[in-house]
């Protein structure tokens, strides 16, 4: 069916409803939805039938959540608000409801498709607003201003201002919370809430942009003097017309000199130079900033609030991108100069020390205990964690090492901390993650608790082949300024992994016991391969399975890149900027571990296509759990790509954020990025059967237009409509597919082997541990 037909089959579907239809288009929609992708508005004719007949308002928000962003004006968006319009002020939800129209509003005079109704109502909104920030301002710090504060900061999708106005409110009057739960679920808004709870002599700095947000950032920095905390207030730059010859660093003196102080606010004025009418004027906002930690956070880490427009030109700027980092996702343009953002600044160890309830510094600067340090981060995998356990204990090598377990479970899963126990093995060290932690900040958390000359980090259904620590011991006393050492690793698809894909043992490589191999890689190598076959992304020495490294390389890392694990994942993002810290990294072509893959492999689920609903929704809410503090966010330099959720996608978003933070030059974002290549690769990873198809490729078509109306037109050609053609997806086909075997058995190029370890009598990895020793009698 071509794409105009199939949405004339959904509109139809929807102009027909009436109260005695509502089964009979469902019915419709039912078999409409065999033909992939399934659109936007397919979900909106669903969501209207579903309601017409039940009107169940919670049943409309499981269908719809989640399926648009309203990134641009594309098909859906503002028919699915609409009808949330609808069904707000039939169910009574007013505040709901203003919100909704508010934000259409501002979304439809953001890209030039407001109607007059719509002018209107967001002006007097918005002068409602100013003036209820004005008479808090004035002294009206009354249970009723707040209330209103916070309703109208609900209002306007403020939730970062709704956060501290509601926190105040409980402060000086303790009245109960009124913020909604999908708010508190917000990334990251756990971290915003405990920092305004805390009572801590370090400054919260708050900066306006402009004279459009300066009210706003005022009111906000006033609220949280009134919660008791020093704020040091940004105020909005002061333009200054020059002829030349006046550096913006210059002009720090002059906004210090100008500094004032009211109560616990110390109010700075940034300068902003220009040298005419219409030319591009430069502040010196971020050298304010600097001189601010300089001064008053020291060591410390500060909350920061702006506008996210600002925080993303602060935290990429040269001389704070190793000392900030932006918290509060990217939610619109609309709302990313009028609402309130936050972030870190300052010391990233401070940031993480908060996060993780210990002292990070202290940890990085600890001394050794041993010589090795295996780092095992598990979340409710006893049932894997046994066998690669197992092969940890189980080396021959003779020496010092101790196995760290750090347990991220939820709470009341104590399985991995009773494993331990029945193990009974001095050298394991149990540790429990102090919240629920995303998989990189997971293993960041466990890093820090080695006391290891070396770090060695595995999953927990990984394995290390007997004599890996023999070995390593070995290689690092001959080369002991060597921070990374990199090696060949096998592969374990565990029972029931991935369908036709599961007891796939593969042995890379042909080896003689002894002879190591050892050679360099050197940096462009790595960046060579990488962009001209993404799908080599595994060879970069990721530090998990198939490298090690000193674990001074922490202090290299802050030194640096000013942070950690801070990625969106693990081990591509530390395999990029590892890769690129080092002119050259010392290889072994000899295995050392075997990388595992099972279904408790947390990063492979991440990775999984959502085809059905209560999929999506149980990832959903896996999201918010994991992500409430300490949770990943884009720069603003990442968003020039989608965020698809494939290891491709994660590879170029780890590239982008190299260039975000100084480690690869902004060069390479015009001069070396081959972008119709990126766009191309994740289109071709994307899945028609994914329930948020629609969204993804309109926030990929988003994205193509940040590269100007040549790339996006061809953009829309190679991939857009292409990606949008109605197909029906034959899943008897697919399910046979999926377990059908996927690979052959036999010798592979470079002298190893793929076997079928099932017929080895292998049933977990420390059996496959033991099958490749036996196979190459290493």
């Amino acid at each position: 069916m071509e794409e105009q037909k199939y949405l004339a089959e959904i509109r139809a579907c929807r102009d027909q409803l009436n109260q005695e239809n509502a089964d009979e288009i469902l019915a419709r929609l039912e078999a409409l939805e065999k033909l992939k992708p399934v659109r936007a508005e397919w979900y909106l004719a669903k969501a209207e039938a579903v309601y017409l007949k039940t009107g169940d308002a919670g049943e409309v928000n499981r269908i719809l959540a989640g399926k648009v962003w309203d990134l641009y004006n594309y098909d859906g968006v503002c028919e699915i608000n609409e009808f949330y319009l609808r069904v707000d002020e039939e169910q009574g939800y007013d505040m709901d409801w203003a919100r909704t129209r508010m934000g259409l509003a501002l979304f439809r005079r953001w890209w030039g498709i407001a109607n007059e109704e719509d002018c209107l109502f967001a002006k007097e909104k918005e002068e409602q607003v100013a003036a209820g920030y004005q008479r808090f301002l004035a002294g009206d710090h009354t249970k009723e201003r707040l209330k209103a504060l916070f309703w109208n900061s609900h209002l306007e999708s403020d939730f970062v201002a709704e956060v501290l106005y509601d926190a105040l409110s409980q402060r000086l009057y303790s009245h109960p919370s009124r913020v909604f739960g999908w708010v508190r679920q917000i990334s990251n808004m756990g971290y915003l809430t405990e920092k305004l709870d805390c009572q801590e002599e370090t400054p919260v700095i708050v900066a306006a942009q402009g004279e459009g947000d300066r009210l706003q950032c005022l009111a906000a920095a006033h609220a949280l003097t009134l919660l008791g905390r020093r704020v040091c207030f940004v105020d909005a730059p002061v333009r200054v017309q020059t002829e030349g010859g006046i550096s913006i660093e210059d002009t720090l003196a002059v906004t210090l000199e100008n500094c004032e102080e009211r109560g616990r606010m110390r109010i700075f004025r940034p300068v902003e130079l220009s040298e005419g009418e219409g030319e591009e004027a430069e502040s010196n906002i971020d050298h304010v900033i600097q001189k601010i930690c300089q001064e008053y956070v020291g060591e410390g880490c500060a909350l920061i609030l702006c506008a996210g427009v600002l925080l993303d030109a602060l935290s990429g700027s040269r001389l704070l991108r190793k000392q900030m980092g932006r918290l509060y996702s990217f939610r619109s343009d609309y709302t990313e100069e009028r609402t309130l953002s936050f972030g870190w600044v300052g010391n990233y160890l401070a940031y993480i020390s908060e996060l993780y309830c210990i002292d990070a510094t202290a940890a990085v600067a600890a001394p050794s205990r041993c010589h090795f340090s295996i780092v095992l981060p598990a979340r409710g995998s006893a049932a894997t964690l046994e066998y690669t356990l197992k092969t940890c204990l189980e080396q021959r090598y003779e020496g010092d090492f101790e196995v760290i377990i750090s347990d991220n479970s939820p709470e009341g899963c104590h399985e991995i901390r009773e494993l331990c126990r029945e193990m009974e093995d001095p050298r394991i060290v149990y540790v429990k993650t102090p919240r629920n932690l995303q998989l990189a900040k997971s293993f960041e958390f466990a890093i820090l608790q080695a006391r290891g000359d070396y770090v060695l980090t595995l999953g927990a259904d990984d394995a290390l082949l007997p004599w890996t620590l023999e070995v390593l011991e070995e290689v690092t006393r001959a080369n002991p300024k060597e921070e990374i050492i990199q090696w060949d690793r096998g592969f374990y698809a565990w029972p029931g992994f991935n369908g036709g894909q599961e007891n796939q043992f593969v042995i890379p490589g042909s080896y003689r016991k002894g002879e190591y191999g050892c050679s360099y890689r050197e940096r462009n190598q790595y960046l060579a391969s990488i962009l001209k076959q993404p799908q080599s992304m595994y060879l970069l020495p990721t530090l998990y399975i198939n490298s090690c490294f000193k674990r001074s390389y922490l202090q290299t890392l802050m030194d640096r890149t000013g942070r950690l694990w801070d990625g969106i994942c693990q081990d591509l993002y530390m395999g990029v900027v590892t890769a690129v810290l080092h002119d050259r990294i010392l290889y072994l072509s000899y295995p050392l571990a075997i990388a595992g893959m099972s279904g408790n492999s947390v990063g492979a689920r991440s990775k999984t296509t959502r085809t059905t609903s209560e999929d999506f929704d149980k990832e959903q809410a896996q999201i918010h759990r994991e992500q409430n503090v300490g949770g990943y966010c884009m720069s603003g330099t990442e968003r020039l790509l989608p965020a698809t959720g494939t290891d491709t996608d994660s590879l170029y978003l780890s590239l982008l954020r190299a260039v975000t933070i100084g480690l690869l030059s902004e060069k390479c974002l015009t001069e070396v990025f081959d972008w119709k290549q990126f766009f191309l690769n994740l289109a071709g990873e994307l899945d028609v059967r994914d329930v948020v198809f629609d969204r993804k490729i309109h926030e990929m078509r988003y994205a193509a237009m940040w590269q100007g109306e040549e790339f996006l037109a061809w953009f829309d050609e190679k991939i857009y409509h292409r990606c949008l053609v109605p197909r029906i997806i034959d899943e008897k086909k697919i399910q046979k597919s999926f377990w059908k075997k996927t690979y052959q058995e036999g010798p592979i190029k470079g002298g190893g082997k793929i076997l079928d370890a099932s017929k080895r009598g292998v049933r977990n990895v420390w059996e496959a541990a033991r099958l490749f020793s036996r196979e190459t009698g290493l």
